[in-house]
């Protein structure tokens, strides 16, 4: 079954990497939806609209007309925008949304929430929540809050931080689930992408965003690398830490990878090798399991979410010649790989501080 399309269009004018890490994530973690950031409309409408403070109702009204006089199909629009949002009834809203014959208007702001409400390096677990909750919404319009407690993101609260607890939570009660079951207009694929969705927010608001950590035998490296990633307040994965319950080794590594969203490959020379021709001049290599899982990463992630971290110059350490691309940081000794590293880790989009790396070096 084909993927079900939203648009999402980043209206906020401090905009930052944290949607776009989002909007990967939630591509990453389920297959029955598809988001994808429209910036070019993004930059249509900005020019064409202030956003200082919203009115959800005339906001819906204006998007819902040039819709209407679009010669392109634009069936589920989700806005991001950093104002303050209200409707005729209600102020300081976290989102709206706006649904009819299965097509939906949905704006959701981050005013007065990051720090305030959403502890810093924690929005892609909001992001992440917003578009799971609002796609169901819409999908599956009439479903009310129940009053009582069921450790479900339809429980009702009347403070604004309930949010909270829908994103820790991250699951349906048994009675919403066959609620939404029985609902013909939600597909298998769509409902199973949605709960997939709201386990992955839960899980972003409880460990943070998840760093594996490829090793050879080097036991100071490894410690240095997880210490780094621990400063920038990283969940730093190592597969052999990980509890085996019964799996293979690659059962393992495939359950553990699949929670990253950024891989550290760290070469060092733990091997020798060469062509049989050339027996006499050995090279440094990388231990196999290292080449390995880095080509796994590297299909999986893309290049920008991968980083070479050797402890040889790359001229001394034998790579497989087609990966040369990807980000490579030599480790040197006065640990200004750790900047080095922390820069490309940003700019791929993870919600880093970089000060926490003075603070925790």
């Amino acid at each position: 079954m084909a993927k079900l399309p939203v648009e999402v269009i980043d209206l906020r004018e401090n905009q930052t990497a944290d949607l776009s890490l989002a909007i990967e994530e939630a591509n990453r973690v389920q297959s029955g939806i598809e988001f994808e950031i429209n910036d070019a409309l993004a930059t249509d409408l900005a020019l064409k609209n202030s956003y200082d403070d919203t009115n959800a109702g005339s906001f819906f009204d204006a998007i819902i007309q040039w819709k209407a006089e679009s010669r392109d199909f634009h069936p589920f629009m989700i806005f991001f925008v950093d104002c303050a949002l209200h409707s005729d009834k209600w102020r300081n809203l976290f989102s709206s949304r706006r649904a009819k014959d299965k097509e939906g208007v949905v704006i959701v702001t981050t005013h007065s929430v990051e720090k305030e409400i959403i502890p810093k390096g924690k929005m892609a677990a909001y992001f992440i929540y917003q578009l799971a909750t609002h796609v169901l919404a819409t999908i599956v319009s009439g479903k009310e809050h129940h009053r009582d407690i069921r450790e479900c993101i339809y429980d009702f609260h009347e403070q604004k931080v309930g949010i909270l607890c829908g994103i820790k939570l991250g699951k349906l009660c048994d009675e919403c689930r066959k609620w939404f079951d029985q609902h013909d207009d939600l597909s298998p694929s769509q409902f199973r992408s949605i709960r997939e969705l709201l386990k992955r927010s839960s899980e972003l608001w409880e460990s943070g965003y998840n760093v594996f950590i490829v090793h050879g035998h080097d036991d100071k490296a490894k410690k240095d690398v997880i210490g780094f990633a621990q400063a920038l307040e990283l969940n730093p994965i190592i597969l052999d830490e990980q509890p085996s319950r019964g799996q293979t080794i690659i059962e393992k590594f495939e359950e553990h990878a699949d929670k990253a969203g950024f891989a550290i490959i760290l070469l060092t020379p733990d091997d020798v090798g060469e062509q049989k021709k050339k027996e006499n001049k050995l090279k440094l290599r990388a231990r196999q399991n290292v080449i390995l899982e880095l080509g796994y990463f590297f299909g999986k992630l893309g290049r920008k979410r991968v980083c070479l971290l050797s402890k040889k110059d790359k001229k001394e350490i034998e790579l497989p010649s087609d990966i040369y691309g990807i980000v490579y940081v030599p480790m040197d000794d006065c640990n200004e790989w750790q900047l080095k590293l922390a820069r490309e880790m940003k700019q791929a989009g993870l919600p880093i501080d970089l000060n926490n790396l003075v603070l925790g070096s």
